[in-house]
């Protein structure tokens, strides 16, 4: 066999096994493990405002499934009375400057799930978590709120507890849902790559001064 096409085979046979590794590692409990030892436990308690945290948007303006279940979490506590506010954080992440902000297309949708006009609180401009700690931080000095039950996913909530806390702001986590216990093996890898993002953007953030 000549030396070409032993490399060609060699490099077959290892793009094979990556594969069937990573395939392995997705299926296998690594990841939900590893989502476990990040995550933080829900403990909501009631608060002056329902904190809801973007995440993200698609063209034409729709909210992506992050979003959506945020949103879902924060109203549902709304609902239940844990406080009387609810503010939505989020501005322009697709480049089409023609698609909503996140905020306003979970402000449009938080109305028809029964959500009051006039106790949705709109933060447009933020596109990261410090610009949304920051900026949710000045609008609930200028109302006079303290506390926030804190809604995002459950990975990205460590983080993002750290950056509100960071900017005087009482929080008390409320976390969207998670893949099952039995994730698939591309939910399982999709896992596992958050986990690492968020651990490396904690790191980030604690450089910057920001947590």
């Amino acid at each position: 066999m000549a030396r070409a096409q032993r490399a060609g085979l060699l490099i077959v046979l290892a793009a094979g096994l990556v594969s069937l590794a990573t395939l392995v590692a997705g299926a296998s409990p690594v990841p939900r493990l590893a989502a476990s030892a990040w995550v933080i436990p829900a403990a909501p308690r009631s608060a002056d405002a329902i904190v809801i945290l973007g995440g993200g948007v698609t063209w034409p303006g729709a909210l992506q499934c992050q979003s959506l279940l945020r949103l879902q979490r924060g109203v549902e506590l709304y609902r239940q009375g844990y406080a009387p506010r609810v503010i939505v954080t989020g501005g322009v992440t697709a480049p089409d400057a023609a698609v909503p902000t996140e905020a306003k297309l979970m402000r449009q949708l938080a109305l028809t799930m029964g959500v009051k006009p006039d106790d949705i609180v709109v933060e447009d401009r933020a596109t990261r978590t410090y610009e949304n700690a920051v900026r949710v931080a000045a609008i609930m000095r200028r109302g006079g709120w303290r506390s926030a039950v804190l809604v995002t996913d459950p990975v990205h909530m460590r983080r993002a507890r750290l950056v509100f806390e960071r900017v005087g702001i009482l929080t008390h986590p409320a976390p969207s849902l998670m893949p099952g216990n039995r994730p698939t093996p591309g939910e399982g890898l999709t896992l596992l790559e958050d986990v690492a993002y968020e651990v490396l953007a904690t790191v980030v953030y604690k450089l910057r001064g920001w947590v």
